[in-house]
């Protein structure tokens, strides 16, 4: 059955939001300041992860960094939790693999809303300011590194 979810998901396509330009959305720093989209990578590939507290596909997605990415790749990804104040800071001492990444909360869910995230884990390829594709994932951790850790890889090489 789960394998049948994902190869709906795949085979809907990673464009399940509009591509476009990154919409700005509010955002809360790990230290608890005010943070705004537009402050995020202007340059080059990158990756926003959208997670949740608590979600076992979200851990499996986040496990998946540091194992086989280009060096310093973390580096390229932002992570955004959905959840309670705090919730990014918390999360973030849980992968230390993705040190280097951005670690933002989003407690009024401004960002799922403002990026179409219709469940947690999603991932948005990001090129420049412009939304390439967008990917929610409902997965176990086996199926996170066989299917969606090799597309990670080529996407921030």
């Amino acid at each position: 059955m789960k394998k049948s979810i994902l190869l709906l998901l795949l085979l809907a396509g990673p464009t399940l939001f509009a591509a476009g330009t990154l919409p700005t959305f509010d955002l809360v720093g790990r230290d608890g300041r005010p943070f705004n989209s537009s402050a995020l990578p202007t340059q080059g590939k990158w990756l926003i992860v959208y997670v949740a507290e608590g979600c076992s596909a979200c851990d499996a997605v986040l496990g998946l960094f540091g194992e086989s990415e280009p060096p310093n790749a973390s580096a390229r990804v932002v992570v955004i939790v959905e959840g309670r104040p705090g919730s990014a800071a918390a999360m973030s001492q849980r992968f230390p693999a993705l040190a280097l990444a951005g670690w933002y909360g989003d407690p009024s869910g401004g960002a799922a809303r403002a990026l179409d995230v219709p469940l947690q884990p999603t991932v948005v390829g990001v090129t420049d300011r412009s939304v390439s594709w967008s990917l929610p994932f409902a997965t176990t951790a086996e199926g996170a590194k066989a299917d969606l850790q090799p597309m990670l890889v080529r996407w921030l090489q």
